[in-house]
């Protein structure tokens, strides 16, 4: 389906900007589509599903290991409190 456009008085443009317009989609859409064995599009499939499983995976191990150091720093901050609290005077 092509589409015209209206002109309207006094519009001088150059009507080669109409010339072809719409041909392009035409030949795209009468073009046969690529065919894919059901076991190739089934391959295709799971190999995205387990790099997708594998990048949630990396994700939760980053997380936790994040943690984890978070964590550490935590009770070498309270370690140090502790510390500091015994050695401080305490009527100050």
């Amino acid at each position: 389906m092509t589409l015209s456009k209206r002109r309207l008085p006094g519009d001088d443009s150059d009507e080669e900007d109409d010339a072809g317009f719409g041909e392009e989609e035409d030949e795209d859409d009468d073009e046969i589509p690529e065919s894919v064995s059901f076991s190739s599009g089934r391959e295709a499939a799971l190999h995205q599903m387990k790099t997708a499983l594998q990048q949630i995976g990396q994700n939760k191990q980053k997380l936790k290991e994040k943690r984890r150091q978070m964590d550490e720093q935590f009770k070498l901050q309270k370690v140090f409190e502790v510390k500091f609290q015994k050695n401080s005077p305490k009527n100050i």
